[in-house]
């Protein structure tokens, strides 16, 4: 058996551990895409008295996506549970109108027991309890290049892992980790990378969790950090080269670039003159200053040659989240043939008629492979959708809105059918 990376957590054969195959996932390659999926609006209850406005959820369904989707008054918007190598991209959370005085839904995003989940390019303009709450086991999460009104990141129960936050900018930031008890609630290596508000983010209360990093973080002034934890701060405040660890981690990885390690933290760009990233090389070797160039940390250099250096505490504090997203980041989301419109089974998309059956006999003509093209129009959805392997649910850009009179919830799981 052959490793493709460095195994991301510590395994010792004392706890006996097994190898397990893909067979398990008998559905994988689904997609939501160009779509606004819009429930009634109507004010939320609170926490556990949700009225059930659920829009996706993807389970036990690697190498899957969403994008370009947009939620609005959702009481939960997408849920990706047991479900490796998937992309969120292009995600809008929001509201047609404020649903409460505090908050707007429970959840805004929800992983839970998978790895190398990639969320990116999202905006959350709703206020959810959680707006992203990472937990139960989720390992190798990348959160990146996104926003928020007053962004909530939170890690929940269960330990996640290696959880990394990079160039978001958490709005107003009154709550940047979500409400939390006195528990532990990240595992190791929870990293904050390039991370900013209106107003500088409170670090998290001391026990959040084991070995996190701040590194280019916009923080508040503090004093006590639990040094038994091992926290590590670099660049407080201050822009970190390059702006998003994950993309550049990827593209070190797809085009390694043979960079020559200069000297210490800070060592680099100088933006009056653009000299060459690695000082003493020639431009060859060393990349040119972007023009929103930032200090290199000293955790990764002008381009990950000093990955795997190790810090003061003796231990590498950066893992690897290249792999994050669809098929590990090596291939882009396709664009899959078109197979069969709503329309052909009789979808109105008029706002008025009930077009639940439509896209019910969509799904099942289309067996278990192929686009269901969905034109422009507003469908009334009023039950749960169902949709096998293989198959892609597809609007026009910013044209599909589908409203859920009952329920609108589309849900990525295998087909009943043999």
């Amino acid at each position: 058996v052959g490793f493709e990376r460095p195994l991301t957590v510590n395994v010792t054969t004392a706890w006996r551990p097994e190898i397990h195959t893909w067979a398990p996932y008998t559905r994988t390659e689904c997609g939501v895409e160009r779509l606004t999926i819009e429930m009634p609006w109507t004010p939320y209850n609170g926490a556990n008295k949700e009225q059930g406005w659920n829009a996706l959820n993807f389970w036990w369904t690697p190498n899957s996506w969403i994008n370009d989707v947009s939620i609005l008054n959702a009481d939960l918007g997408v849920i990706i549970d047991g479900s490796p190598f998937f992309t969120i991209r292009r995600l809008h959370l929001g509201t047609t109108q404020s649903r409460g005085a505090s908050y707007d839904g429970t959840w805004g995003v929800w992983l839970k027991n998978g790895a190398d989940v990639l969320v990116t390019r999202f905006n959350v303009s709703a206020t959810f309890t959680q707006d992203i709450a990472v937990q139960a086991f989720q390992i190798g999460t990348a959160i990146t290049n996104g926003i928020g009104t007053n962004l909530s990141v939170n890690a929940l129960y269960a330990g996640p892992y290696a959880t990394l936050i990079s160039n978001v900018d958490f709005g107003a930031a009154k709550q940047p980790y979500a409400p939390s008890g006195s528990a532990p609630k990240s595992s190791s290596f929870l990293t904050y990378w390039n991370v900013k508000g209106a107003v500088p983010l409170p670090m998290p209360r001391p026990a959040y969790g084991p070995k996190m990093t701040f590194i280019g973080a916009s923080l508040a002034p503090f004093t006590g950090m639990n040094t038994s934890l091992q926290w590590f701060i670099e660049n407080n405040s201050t822009m970190t080269w390059p702006v998003d660890l994950q993309s550049d981690q990827l593209a070190q990885r797809m085009a390694p670039q043979a960079v020559t390690t200069a000297y210490g933290p800070g060592y680099g760009c100088d933006p009056a003159t653009s000299t060459p990233c690695c000082i003493g090389y020639s431009n060859i070797t060393c990349p040119r200053c972007p023009a929103n160039y930032g200090i290199p940390s000293k955790l990764w250099g002008c381009q990950g040659e000093l990955f795997d250096m190790v810090n003061s505490t003796g231990s590498q504090r950066l893992l690897d989240w290249s792999y994050a997203g669809y098929m590990a980041g090596e291939t882009p989301i396709p664009v899959t043939p078109i197979v069969t419109s709503v329309l052909d089974f009789g979808a109105l998309g008029d706002g008025v008629a009930d077009d639940t059956q439509a896209f019910l006999d969509a799904v099942d003509a289309i067996g278990r492979q192929g686009t269901i093209f969905v034109p422009a129009g507003r469908y009334i959805i009023i039950q749960q959708i169902n949709i096998p392997n293989r198959v892609v649910i597809r609007g026009e850009p910013g044209l599909c809105v589908f409203s859920g009179s009952l329920l609108s919830h589309l849900t990525m799981i295998e087909s009943l059918q043999t």
